[in-house]
């Protein structure tokens, strides 16, 4: 029973520990966005979850999902239509710290899929310790 009772307290202090650092991710990535005039831009996250458009009170990216999952929402082969949400897109926030392996799994699935289409369209126009922001790259008109 006291070795159920410590790895319950054990798993609580690291349930807050993540909850703290993800809170403080989310607030560096606000400053960061406002910094860069980018809070009421279409934004969409390479992670898990993205907060930035209701704490920003912004549009959501038409076609983003509420969550990425390999477990339920995606995988490899069957995933959104990524050129789509990227043409609706005007920042790719690229997630630095992962504070859980869940939350690292997710991103690295998700970039594998998403990387190739991100480097090709968007620009790195700023970076924090928890972010690194990917800028739609200006259109031509040739």
């Amino acid at each position: 029973v006291d070795h159920v009772r410590a790895f319950a307290q054990i798993r609580q202090q690291t349930v807050e520990i993540n909850d703290q650092t993800y809170w403080a991710s989310v607030k560096d990535g606000i400053v960061l966005l406002e910094q860069q005039g980018l809070k009421k831009s279409r934004i969409m996250t390479i992670g898990y979850t993205n907060p930035f458009p209701p704490l920003l009170r912004a549009s959501a990216v038409l076609g983003d999902q509420i969550w990425w999952s390999t477990v339920d929402t995606f995988n490899p082969q069957e995933h959104p239509d990524v050129e789509k949400i990227l043409d609706g897109t005007d920042v790719v926030m690229e997630p630095l710290w992962h504070d859980d392996p869940h939350r690292q799994t997710q991103y690295n699935a998700k970039w594998t899929i998403f990387r190739p289409f991100v480097e090709e369209r968007f620009d790195v126009t700023a970076q924090s310790f928890y972010w690194k922001v990917w800028q739609k790259k200006s259109q031509s008109l040739d």
